[in-house]
């Protein structure tokens, strides 16, 4: 495959960006990566790239700033925002790697939005989209070198008309505020078949009337209680059971996070007991405790016991807040 000249590559994970440039032989330099990505927490409301990268870095260091795994997984001034984004502002021409998993659409939307508004120099955008092998989506980070030369995949160039669509679905996205009016977008984000059906997965962050509990959580307590004393376990399970079939697609460090907000005792009773170190994944080990049980069979409501509602994108629910995920069907 031939690259234009002055190209800047964004590839999604710190391994998928080494595969890439080791299969298709492309100088370190010009490859652009992250390992958390705009899917997760808020994406941040400013319209200047400069004031985007501070809204992020402070989410990221509220958030993960003493997670050891970190560490492990990228450098630490690096560990989550798009790096070298010096070279993205001056490249020519911008290559995508996407699959058909959210994370990589919605920054697809991302960058979209930064060519809209001249923030890049790049007047050219191609990508390449990665589809499915025998009926699953096939996942960028976990193809190996060979197989991503073996994968019939092409440079396309992306069209005037999917530059805008993506880039005015990051606007909205990012200026939402009301739970119902990102709802709504969520079911019609109108950008491209592969796209839509990648956002689409988002209705799962919503809670339910019936428990108050997203999806996500629900998975999460099923798993725990399934599996627990052992929290390396109940990720793995997580992991494997209900992440990999998703095309939201997200990581033990993100789940494990949500886990050590259930148990917050600021916000309500917890749902989880930790002992030894909760900082560290192997270093503890979960406990459920009964109001778990007592959520999952439906005697309790988990918003009714605890004040801590979900957030999607810049959208923090509340009681006067909220959209229920039965109510995407009246949309």
């Amino acid at each position: 495959m031939i690259f234009p000249a002055d190209c800047a590559h964004i590839i999604l994970g710190f391994s998928a960006a080494m595969s890439v440039r080791n299969a298709f032989s492309i100088p370190r330099q010009d490859t652009i990566s992250a390992e958390f990505t705009l899917h997760e927490g808020a994406p941040g409301q400013s319209t200047l790239l400069s004031d985007w990268f501070a809204e992020r870095t402070r989410w990221q260091n509220a958030n993960f700033s003493n997670a050891p795994e970190i560490g492990s997984r990228a450098p630490a001034h690096e560990f989550e925002i798009l790096t070298n984004v010096e070279r993205l502002k001056t490249a020519e021409t911008i290559v995508l790697w996407l699959d058909r998993f959210l994370d990589t659409q919605i920054v697809a939307c991302f960058v979209a939005s930064l060519v809209e508004t001249g923030q890049l120099a790049a007047t050219q955008v191609y990508q390449i989209q990665y589809g499915s092998i025998a009926g699953h989506n096939v996942s960028i980070p976990t193809l190996r070198e060979r197989e991503l030369l073996s994968y019939k995949t092409t440079l396309e160039h992306v069209s005037l008309e999917l530059s805008q669509r993506r880039g005015e679905f990051w606007q909205r996205y990012v200026a939402a505020q009301n739970a119902e009016q990102l709802a709504h977008l969520i079911k019609h984000p109108n950008i491209s078949t592969v796209a839509d059906l990648a956002i689409h997965s988002l209705m799962k962050r919503f809670p339910s009337a019936s428990n108050g509990l997203t999806q996500w959580d629900t998975e999460l307590l099923i798993s725990a209680l399934n599996h627990q004393p052992n929290t390396a376990r109940i990720m793995a399970h997580m992991l494997g059971d209900f992440v990999f079939n998703q095309p939201d697609q997200r990581n033990d460090l993100i789940l494990h996070h949500r886990m050590m907000q259930m148990s917050d005792h600021l916000k309500g009773p917890p749902v989880f007991e930790f002992v030894g170190d909760p900082a560290a994944i192997r270093s503890h080990t979960t406990h459920c405790l009964p109001l778990a049980e007592e959520i999952l069979s439906g005697k309790k409501n988990y918003l009714q016991v605890r004040n801590d509602y979900p957030e999607i994108a810049n959208v923090r629910m509340s009681k006067d807040n909220i959209f229920f995920r039965e109510e995407f069907d009246k949309l």
